[in-house]
């Protein structure tokens, strides 16, 4: 399942070693989400997702908003898995197995 839209995340700012004020950075992000067709939550909760796309959004930028820019890109397998927990705990399921980025590019 590919989340309809490409995200624009605002990202954690890191501080600065010359004093200066940090600056904002965006991630532009596009998820795609495995699902196991074979598992028996999958009639109950896949062909249904896009009506909780708006709660799979949220937990998504949750998560990539808590790293910096400079974090994203060496993290990102923890960062999807951290994704991928947090969208099973929103199910109580896991017949959503993998999370990919399809674009990820930080701004």
């Amino acid at each position: 399942h590919n989340i309809s839209s490409d995200m624009t995340i605002l990202l954690t700012k890191a501080p600065t070693t010359d004093g200066s004020a940090p600056k904002d950075h965006y991630a532009l992000v596009s998820v795609s989400l495995s699902m196991d067709t074979t598992h028996e939550d999958y009639e109950t909760y896949g062909l249904t997702i896009a009506e909780k796309e708006s709660l799979i959004i949220g937990e998504i930028t949750d998560v990539i908003g808590k790293y910096t820019a400079d974090e994203i890109q060496p993290r990102s397998e923890e960062i999807k898995e951290e994704i991928l927990k947090r969208i099973q705990d929103l199910f109580e399921s896991e017949f959503i197995y993998d999370v990919t980025f399809s674009k990820l590019i930080v701004q």
